[in-house]
């Protein structure tokens, strides 16, 4: 959809909004997962003030890098492009933010081990867990991987976890 939009129509967006997002008053933070040359990193948009979006990488590639950062401008702006529709808002008084010049940090996370692509479950794990800490990195082994997989597989909301 960020890469086509005139491909989508009002009901498409809509049905997105409705599905995944709700109103933007209500969104505390919007977390982007996105790929870039088989490594996963993480977009999180923090609408609470002060308004910010944070790049978080686990990969340290210098080079990939600018690649990345491109790739969170266009998805900012593609956020910002979606709130010109007042259906994302509760109130009609509500100023439309403008994402791409939210403040822009970079975390800076534990870098992965050479040889080991574990970055999406890295930025998984880090979704999973934000909800209880704000400024939560961990570093990806053993211990989280299976932990993330019994998590995953026993979500309420997976139809098989009663017969696991």
């Amino acid at each position: 959809m960020a890469l086509y939009p005139e491909e989508y129509d009002a009901t498409a967006i809509e049905q997105m909004r409705d599905i995944y997002m709700g109103k933007y008053e209500n969104v505390k933070k919007v977390y982007v997962p996105m790929l870039q040359n088989g490594q996963w990193f993480l977009l999180v948009i923090d609408t609470t003030t002060p308004d910010s979006m944070t790049y978080i990488d686990s990969c340290d590639d210098p080079k990939e890098r600018k690649k990345r950062i491109n790739q969170v401008n266009y998805a900012a702006y593609f956020l910002e492009t979606i709130l010109d529709d007042r259906q994302f808002f509760e109130h009609s008084y509500t100023e439309k933010p403008f994402i791409s010049k939210f403040k822009f940090l970079e975390a800076n996370p534990p870098h992965k081990e050479d040889g080991l692509n574990d970055s999406g479950v890295w930025v998984a794990r880090l979704m999973q867990l934000s909800y209880m800490w704000d400024d939560y990195l961990d570093e990806v082994n053993d211990r989280t991987r299976m932990t993330l997989a019994l998590d995953l597989v026993m979500e309420k909301e997976n139809p098989k976890a009663d017969e696991i």
